[in-house]
């Protein structure tokens, strides 16, 4: 090992350099100027989170963190904490996004990604979390609260929002099924114990409010290449079958979509069954017309 404007060979070993008191590793020149310059170079790849740094820095692990030019610059593995000079401005632009939206909604990881890493995002997200700037939900999901003053407490967000919050968090294409469909639709007033949903990903069960939230793996190939909204129209069809589709059941969809909506449906519906496709094309063919 070599002190001074050098290199530090060999095993992972540390020196602290006084001239910049950087701790540094395998494949790191140190001295105060080259050091610099290297943090400097590679924030961006600190803002991405652990994998750029691994990548930036060679594969070498510090331990701990916290740069700037005047402190020791180290890297955990599971940790790893921006200056603070540069953490307020991720804190703050998530912060901003989160006060543009609306009282309500819902933010999954994903919302932040072009701010910051997951990592990054997360330890922001639950330091807003513990501000009240956002409740925990579920499990990787959190919304911006919404006060009822005549209730005098939070209100709790939809089971069908909170769901589509899971999926885009998972990566998931999801689809209401059975009762879920037709009480979203319109076509059911019983509200189920169980929020149901078709989906390409794994079988899963989520606690929400009274009820829970189910995902059911399905590779229905008929659903792929619907709209959400075409998909919950067959999805609702279907859970009331052939027989109980009636005037007044397609009169509800009627009046729920413009002709727009329902023409879509009869082009996409072509591959679905006959009598599902043919009840849509009959209302899209009606709403044409009036």
């Amino acid at each position: 090992m070599r002190e001074g404007n050098g290199r530090v060979a060999g095993g992972g070993n540390r020196q602290e350099y006084p001239e910049c008191r950087c701790a540094v590793a395998d494949g790191w020149e140190c001295g105060r100027n080259v050091c610099i310059e290297k943090h400097e170079n590679r924030f961006a790849d600190m803002e991405k989170g652990y994998g750029g740094l691994q990548n930036a820095f060679g594969g070498a692990l510090f331990q701990g963190m916290g740069w700037g030019r005047n402190e020791a610059c180290h890297l955990s593995e599971k940790q790893y904490i921006f200056s603070d000079m540069e953490r307020p401005k991720t804190t703050e632009r998530i912060r901003e996004r989160i006060a543009a939206a609306q009282e309500g909604a819902l933010f999954v990881m994903g919302n932040f990604a072009d701010i910051a890493g997951k990592n990054t995002a997360n330890r922001v997200v639950l330091r807003l979390v513990a501000e009240g700037v956002l409740r925990l939900i579920v499990r990787g999901v959190y919304q911006k609260p919404r006060y009822n003053a005549f209730l005098g407490e939070f209100e709790e967000p939809a089971a069908d929002a909170v769901a589509r919050a899971l999926a885009r968090k998972n990566g998931w294409t999801v689809c209401p099924d059975g009762d879920t469909a037709l009480n979203l639709l319109g076509l059911s007033e019983q509200v189920p114990a169980a929020w149901v949903y078709s989906s390409d990903g794994p079988y899963k069960v989520y606690a929400c409010g009274a009820g829970n939230i189910r995902f059911r793996h399905t590779a229905n190939r008929m659903l792929r290449n619907l709209s959400p909204e075409t998909a919950l129209v067959v999805q609702a069809l279907r859970a009331l079958g052939r027989e109980r589709v009636d005037a007044p059941v397609l009169a509800k969809i009627a009046r729920r979509f413009d002709a727009a909506s329902l023409a879509r449906m009869e082009r996409e519906t072509r591959n679905v069954p006959d009598w599902i496709h043919g009840a849509l094309a009959g209302l899209a063919e009606d709403k044409g017309h009036a």
